[in-house]
């Protein structure tokens, strides 16, 4: 009787979190839900638990974590959030509940549950405006794709150049990713680029063409090669700090996720409608598509490729759609050594437990750790 709104509000925001984190755990140490569920992710650790059943704790399997807390969590924020009202895109609202349930229940494979959430979490949110896919050179922090006050961000975190993240250096995701701004990818040439192959599927009509360079291009005092992106600006060409804010949920992977979740439920026609009023936003030539099945499916994950590259979706689609990696093809531009093709249920696909955990955590010998 005595629980304010505002704690109520923030075990929702705690829980969503914690499945959050439960999610990407999941997806990085199991199988995709639809894989195979039985399969072994990670150990459960929640309140309540002693030190001894911590330090003995075995892998759960992919099912036991989505349903004991991934949904279980979400369900409870999606109550506890209901009535709360956000002050900035960095706290976790509805919206955001309602995009994690999206992405939950879409790797669960119910396209229905998945559409049915995707449509709620974009509710008030239009797509950006295409002169925003990518940096220009200005000031100010909605020149690029790096501002969490942009029109389609349901979730970012929002970054300042007081910022721990930004203050220490270029340890930090722009530093890594940034054609334009100052650090690794400055310093040692390390340039992230798209696809070759993908890049060449794009039709020039699609405003996210532009997204990548089509050709070697003078930025600054250096050169960036054909292929690199500039998705990801720079806030300040005056002080080139790394206070990028950083994305964390759009509008965008949500109309793709209903799109997907319609036809995974066998509304079609609907899934095309939604489908096209995303896919039109970014190419005025774009014809409403009139594939079924797994075709229209591998048309939703070409879209999910060119509108989410950077952004940390790619890895997980490739392990619930059952697709391979392909890197050594005639034309490819990636690195010599990095030419290797991967089939589907690959080890790359499932990261190693870490020896720290093995070693204080009895649950899990070495030898049920994932394979090299």
């Amino acid at each position: 009787d005595d629980v304010t709104p505002q704690q109520v509000a923030f075990r929702g925001q705690a829980l969503a979190a914690r499945a959050w984190a439960y999610y990407n755990l999941a997806n990085l140490y199991g199988d995709a839900y639809g894989v195979d569920k039985t399969s072994k992710a990670v150990p459960i650790v929640l309140e309540g638990m002693t030190l001894a059943e911590k330090g003995n704790n075995p892998r759960a399997t992919v099912e036991k974590v989505y349903n004991d807390v991934i949904l279980k969590d979400l369900i409870q924020a999606e109550k506890d959030l209901a009535k709360f009202s956000r002050a900035s895109k960095d706290v976790i609202n509805l919206n955001v509940i309602y995009g994690l349930l999206a992405r939950t229940y879409l790797m669960m494979e119910d396209g229905a549950k998945a559409a049915e959430y995707a449509n709620k979490a974009r509710k008030g949110y239009k797509l950006m405006d295409n002169d925003l896919l990518h940096w220009v050179e200005a000031e100010g922090r909605t020149a690029s794709f790096s501002d969490i006050n942009n029109v389609e961000w349901i979730w970012g975190c929002d970054v300042t150049d007081k910022s721990r993240i930004a203050t220490s250096g270029i340890v930090n995701f722009t530093s890594h990713i940034s054609s334009v701004a100052y650090g690794y990818v400055e310093a040692g040439d390390m340039y992230k680029c798209i696809d070759a192959s993908l890049y060449g599927d794009i039709p020039v009509t699609d405003a996210r063409k532009s997204v990548w360079f089509g050709e070697d291009t003078q930025v600054y005092d250096r050169v960036a090669p054909t292929y690199a992106n500039i998705k990801f600006g720079r806030m300040s060409s005056a002080n080139n700090n790394m206070d990028n804010d950083y994305p964390l949920m759009r509008a965008s992977e949500m109309y793709l996720i209903e799109a997907e979740g319609l036809a995974r439920a066998g509304q079609i026609a609907e899934a095309q409608q939604v489908l096209f009023e995303f896919v039109s936003h970014r190419d005025d030539n774009y014809v409403k598509s009139t594939k079924t099945g797994d075709a229209f499916n591998d048309e939703v994950y070409f879209q999910r490729r060119i509108e989410l590259w950077g952004e940390g979706f790619s890895y997980v689609d490739h392990k619930r759609l059952k697709k391979g990696i392909v890197r050594d093809y005639t034309g490819t531009n990636h690195n010599v050594d990095a030419r290797k093709n991967f089939e589907t249920g690959a080890s790359v696909f499932k990261f190693r437990i870490p020896d720290a955990e093995i070693n204080y955590n009895e649950g899990i010998p070495a030898s049920e750790n994932n394979p090299i």
